[in-house]
């Protein structure tokens, strides 16, 4: 499944917050992507950025939020391609 991240950075916590995005790929657990992860340049405190994300557990997802704590405020959904969600939608729609 895809999910999609919003996060935001205080600047007290912005060296913390690096660092431990420096470190996540050693920590991550096996099967979770990061697709992408972008950071919105030339925006103040709080520093801002979406992420996509790809695993098939859901407890993946809860590793990520526990290992940044407090240091960083993560918002996640579900995610799915625009096509796909047509499909979805009609199928749920009958």
């Amino acid at each position: 499944m895809l999910f999609l991240g919003y996060y935001s950075v205080e600047s007290d916590k912005l060296e913390t917050a690096m660092a431990k995005r420096l470190e996540w790929d050693e920590v991550k657990p096996d099967g979770f992507r990061m697709v992408c992860d972008y950071v919105v340049l030339g925006k103040s405190a709080p520093f801002e950025g979406v992420m996509v994300i790809e695993t098939a557990n859901a407890e993946d997802l809860n590793t990520l939020i526990l290992y940044y704590g407090d240091t960083v405020k993560i918002d996640v959904r579900p995610a799915s391609d625009v096509l796909s969600a047509i499909q979805m939608t009609r199928a749920a729609k009958g």
